[in-house]
């Protein structure tokens, strides 16, 4: 008579478990890689895009970067700026991340001017996709860290991507397969989109009259400014306001204290505050919604850039001939 051999708890451990486990783990590193080394640098103008190109370095030494939340993406196109120039603007990166790409660049590059896109507000958020992969950079990490969103297993290979990988997945979908393929020097825009967009417009005006703006600066964030153009004495800042909708800026009730902001920031030698575009020269149809301009309103903004920055001397060396 044939007896079965009895799998002890152990033989199920080494024979089952363990493989399957082992298996799951590569599985999870190798996704991990391919998202970080493969999918994100290929969709350039991606957010996670664009912050790979810089944190590696992958840019040219004489252009003048652009850095900035989603205002600055949408506003500004080297195309018509008169320089060369390459939009950095990724969607969701308030001005503590954002500061911390231009730290991460000025280290690098400490005589090329900068241009930091002017916003009235300080949100102590940020838009984890385009962090994750990059928190082993020091300034981002602490980026993370101020901002509130920097979890145990963001630092975790393998894991760190879990609730977000159809994000990363996306990315060469939206970026280099469904009509995101109108790009010039990282300013982009999707062709889906319609210009003039009056509804979302005529939505977001409606819900700012509702909801109106106060300025309030946060101390940590003004200080995280302040020392960086401390640091970095060779490098000129040109701190530029991108256009609102005539309707936005009326509704911030606390205006003199934006005022007060803007002057402090001219007490800085290497600072330059450009935030004179009138707004009103814009019409309804230059919108996306009432705090960003579309393409047809970048284009304007940019031209006007143009007869602007070429004013000064630390321009002077990165002005080229008509791209359009």
């Amino acid at each position: 008579m044939d007896t079965k051999t009895q799998k002890t708890p152990k033989d199920y451990f080494l024979k089952v478990l363990f493989p399957s486990f082992a298996l799951l783990i590569g599985i999870a590193l190798l996704a991990d890689l391919w998202v970080t080394e493969s999918i994100i640098p290929k969709a350039e103008t991606s957010p996670a895009g664009r912050v790979y190109r810089l944190i590696n370095h992958k840019y040219e030494n004489n252009q003048i970067p652009v850095f900035g939340s989603s205002r600055a993406r949408c506003s500004y196109n080297p195309k018509f700026m008169g320089i060369n120039a390459y939009n950095y603007g990724v969607d969701g990166y308030p001005i503590v991340p954002t500061l911390a790409l231009v730290r991460n660049y000025c280290e690098k590059n400490s005589s090329v001017p900068v241009i930091i896109n002017l916003d009235y507000y300080f949100p102590n958020w940020v838009d984890v996709v385009p962090v994750l992969p990059f928190l082993n950079n020091k300034h981002l990490d602490s980026a993370a860290t101020i901002s509130e969103v920097n979890k145990l297993y963001y630092h975790i290979y393998g894991i760190r991507y879990f609730d977000n990988y159809v994000e990363y997945f996306k990315l060469p979908f939206k970026y280099n397969f469904l009509g995101k393929d109108s790009s010039f020097n990282g300013y982009e825009y999707d062709l889906s989109v319609p210009v003039p967009n009056f509804k979302k417009l005529e939505y977001s005006i409606e819900y700012r009259k509702k909801r109106p703006l106060k300025f309030e600066a946060r101390t940590e964030h003004i200080n995280l400014m302040y020392k960086l153009f401390k640091d970095f004495p060779n490098n000129t800042f040109f701190l530029i306001r991108a256009p609102y909708h005539k309707t936005y800026l009326p509704t911030i009730s606390n205006q003199n204290e934006v005022d007060k902001f803007v002057n402090d920031l001219r007490a800085y030698k290497n600072v330059k505050v450009i935030h004179n575009f009138n707004d009103a020269s814009l019409n309804d149809s230059c919108f996306t919604d009432n705090n960003h301009i579309n393409r047809l309103g970048a284009m304007k903004f940019s031209r006007w850039l143009k007869d602007t920055l070429n004013k000064f001397e630390e321009i002077k060396p990165y002005l080229v001939n008509d791209q359009n």
